[in-house]
């Protein structure tokens, strides 16, 4: 038979162990109009696959497979944290550090380093957005000026919503897939610069040889 004390003790550590996870868990609070205005790509597709290091989906319309990475870090893979109940019965179902089955249809966000960064699923006439991403605590979304909070974190900051939030479909716009369904290409201001380069270098050289061409007719 255990003693009370021991009991006792064991219940006290694990409560405390259980606070200390809490209160160290890394909270997320997304920004929902700056993760939709730096994204790479923003695209309604089907989920293919979860390969060892990068998600498969085919952007809706298209018959091109894609892949995004799933992290920043290469040997994270989220599969074990797939949610199998597809769609969710309402919008109010948690879905932070959760990602889509294969099949299921939803928008998917991908930032600038080709990393999935939210995504949203189709309910009735909005999107509902919500972050894949695992920090251990339910992610916070401002949706200021963009969207409805699902659940208000605080009574006193209407824009902060608990789990993610509802956008009118009309105010999201498809981006970096060209009509074919492949990553559209966009030249930075670096590689515009390199291209201008370029141009310029061909020029001046073509310019040298029609010059030097002229001349050599001309002493003969």
């Amino acid at each position: 038979m255990i003693p009370k004390t021991t009991t006792a003790l064991f219940v006290f550590l694990a409560f405390v162990f259980f606070a200390f996870t809490i209160a160290n868990a890394e909270s997320l609070l997304v920004n929902l109009a700056e993760e939709l205005q730096g994204a790479s790509i923003i695209t309604p597709a089907k989920i293919v696959s979860y390969d060892t290091d990068a998600l498969k989906f085919q952007p809706l319309g298209s018959t091109d497979i894609l892949s995004a990475g799933y992290s920043t870090d290469p040997t994270w893979n989220p599969s074990r944290f797939i949610h199998v109940e597809w769609p969710p019965k309402d919008e109010k179902v948690g879905l932070t550090a959760e990602w889509p089955p294969v099949g299921a249809e939803v928008l998917i966000v991908i930032d600038k380093e080709n990393v999935i960064s939210i995504f949203a699923w189709s309910f009735g006439e909005k999107y509902r957005f919500w972050s894949p991403m695992m920090t251990g605590s339910v992610a916070g979304f401002n949706c200021k000026s963009f969207g409805n909070p699902i659940e208000l974190i605080s009574k006193d900051d209407p824009d902060t919503s608990l789990d993610g939030c509802l956008v009118d479909k009309s105010r999201i716009t498809s981006k970096g897939i060209s009509p074919g369904g492949a990553p559209s290409v966009e030249l930075t201001e670096k590689s515009s610069k390199i291209v201008l380069s370029l141009v310029a270098i061909v020029a001046i050289v073509t310019i040298y040889f029609i010059i030097r061409r002229q001349r050599k007719i001309k002493s003969n």
